[in-house]
């Protein structure tokens, strides 16, 4: 009877697990459903609150286009976005709830098999057990039912929430794109209203595919993948240029020109400026795999950049309004080449452990950690050093620049004068200031027009006008000449002007060179030459004039005669004689020249010429 007991106990102990283990199985079958459901109910509000902004930026766009007058044209002949329909809730199966009979069943089961057994000859209590134990198999099976209808019901809700969350993404990225699209609107109606903008250089990047690694190349005109993987090259590099939010520009560093579509809707490279066929938007934050928008295409509204299986060519592709075509499109990896934005590997390491520090850094000692700071302080101290003394090059090399450019400037025979549009005059040389009897601190701060007589001076402003228009940084000023200027005694000084007027950093300012030559020593060496030339030919023997052998320079030649006197000693001052330095340049005989002067009521007879040969040599 022991034995029979033992053996009764054991079998019910193990109905009893079996029992146990469906009931709690199928009752976390129901809190995985209730939870799903929630879930489900958490994407369903995510996808309404998706759905509800994308009807702003919708209504949004369509105020910004219709701030055009094409875009009132549009919004005339079109209706308004239409508001989203509400989520459907899904029809799910129920899960059946929790038999509350079921350890009611199995208490009474197991107290059936643990009774002690009777004689063998006895048929009622056998049947009332097969009874008991047909109950109990009944509460079994319906209790397997039970769990396979809640997993049915966690079945179905995996399954919607499956198909439910790429089209929440996709509806999210739409909504992204959306918005990028209708900030370019705005900027460019901005840029209508106000001046353009300036690109500005964020950094050199390279563009590689991420499903074939490799990078998008230009190689003359043609922009397409290169043939070899993870290789770099030089026509690989790109300098990115950014005009406004999400409208960005590559430069080829090779060529110098810009990326962008034809207007046959071919993609190359061939743009000398950053136009509007030149834009591209391209998602910074994801550098690991972003599509690029080709901006132009699709008549403004943007297609994305697909690549040609058999060459490799970057086409444009799906429009962007469509939106499951940017998970179609041609993902590119962004790599940054610059040094400035991307950081030392110390730097890196550094960043890492710092990141992890509980799980790298646990067995290593305080010594070893301050020996890593004070490595990467070393390195951080040298790249600083390195930077400062690179500026403080380039500094020098630029003061020294500045230093020749004054010195040529201290040198030159010519009056050099720089002034601003209205006038204002910003820098003098010293010919100038000796030429117009002024100080070189006197003659800063005054106006140049006001030393022009009055034909001169409405040239110099009328021409000044028309060139300021232009776009050019640096233009040439075209002035008529003679232009007569008065000195500080109130002489009057006649100068050949030449001048340039020339953009500077700060918008609206320009500075205008002017060099100016007197009159006299121009209109001196002109008649010389003439005079020079005229009598070489009527001798052709003789040897033909060089202005470059003329020797004393002519503006110290001033006097009527030239007398004998050695070659160390400077002739005196007076007016030139040019037709006697001509016949001595020709080794002619010298004429006799005569000159009569009334002082002083006092006639001074004819004096004669010595030969000129004969006291020092003026030859060509």
């Amino acid at each position: 009877m022991h034995g029979v007991s033992s053996s009764s106990s054991a079998e019910a102990a193990r109905d009893r697990s079996g029992l146990r283990a469906v009931s709690e199985a199928r009752e976390v079958g129901l809190q995985t459903v209730g939870k799903l459901d929630a879930q489900g109910e958490t994407i369903r509000h995510a996808q309404t609150a998706v759905d509800s902004n994308q009807h702003l930026i919708d209504k949004s766009g369509r105020v910004v286009r219709g701030m055009t007058w094409w875009g009132w044209v549009q919004n005339a002949f079109s209706s308004p976005p239409a508001p989203p329909e509400p989520q459907p809730r899904a029809t799910r199966r129920t899960p059946p709830a929790v038999s509350r009979e079921a350890p009611a069943g199995l208490v009474r089961h197991a107290s059936v098999v643990a009774a002690p057994r009777e004689a063998a000859s006895s048929s009622r209590p056998r049947d009332a057990r097969l009874r008991e134990q047909q109950e109990y198999l009944g509460e079994l099976s319906q209790g397997l039912e039970e769990l396979l209808e809640v997993g049915g019901a966690i079945g179905e809700r995996v399954e919607e929430q499956a198909e439910a969350v790429p089209k929440l993404h996709a509806s999210v990225e739409h909504l992204w794109q959306s918005t990028r699209h209708v900030t370019r609107q705005a900027g460019r109606v901005m840029e209508s209203y106000a001046t353009r903008a300036t690109p500005k250089l964020l950094c050199h990047v390279a563009l590689r595919e991420v499903e074939s690694r490799r990078y998008v190349r230009a190689r003359g005109d043609v922009v397409a993948l290169s043939d070899e993987v993870d290789v770099l090259r030089a026509t690989c590099r790109f300098a990115l240029y950014e005009k406004r939010a999400h409208l960005l520009g590559l430069q080829s560093t090779v060529s110098k020109l810009y990326v962008g579509i034809t207007f046959s809707g071919a993609i190359k490279c061939a743009a000398t400026r950053f136009g509007r066929w030149e834009e591209f938007d391209i998602d910074l934050t994801r550098p690991n795999a972003t599509p690029i928008l080709c901006v132009a295409a699709n008549f403004g509204a943007g297609c994305w950049i697909r690549v040609e299986a058999r060459e490799g060519r970057l086409l444009p592709a799906e429009p962007r309004t469509c939106a499951q075509a940017v998970n179609r499109a041609a993902k590119f990896e962004i790599v940054v080449l610059d040094d400035v934005y991307a950081p030392p590997a110390y730097a890196e390491e550094i960043l890492s452990r710092r990141g992890s520090a509980t799980t790298q850094m646990e067995g290593e000692s305080l010594d070893a950690k301050k020996r890593a700071k004070r490595e990467a302080n070393r390195r951080s101290a040298q790249l600083s050093r390195a930077r400062k003394k690179a500026y403080v090059e380039d500094l020098k090399a630029k003061n020294n620049e500045y230093a020749r450019c004054e010195v040529i400037l201290a040198c030159h025979p010519d009056m050099v004068v720089a002034f601003d549009a209205a006038g204002t005059i910003e820098f003098a040389n010293p010919r100038a200031c000796l030429e117009l009897g002024y100080a070189s601190d006197e003659l800063e701060g005054l106006c140049f027009f006001d030393m022009l007589d009055d034909g001169a001076r409405l040239r110099f402003q009328s021409s000044l006008q028309r060139v300021m228009s232009r776009p050019n940084c640096r233009v040439p000023l075209h002035i008529e000449t003679p232009v007569e200027l008065t000195t500080k005694s109130g002489r009057s000084l006649g100068v050949d002007v030449t001048a340039q007027c020339t953009r500077t950093d700060d918008p609206g300012h320009w500075t205008v060179v002017c060099s100016a030559r007197p009159r006299t020593a121009s209109e001196s060496l002109n008649v010389f030459a003439l005079a020079a030339t005229a009598v070489a030919d009527d001798h052709p023997k003789e040897k033909k004039p060089c202005l470059r052998d003329l020797r004393p320079p002519l503006c110290n030649i001033k006097t009527p005669t030239i007398p004998d006197r050695p070659l160390d000693q400077d002739p005196p001052s007076g007016p030139l004689n040019v037709f006697a330095l001509a016949l001595a340049a020709a080794n002619l005989e010298p004429v006799d020249t005569s000159a009569t002067t009334t002082t002083s009521n006092k006639t001074t007879t004819t004096q004669k010429t010595p030969p000129i040969a004969s006291s020092w040599s003026v030859g060509f």
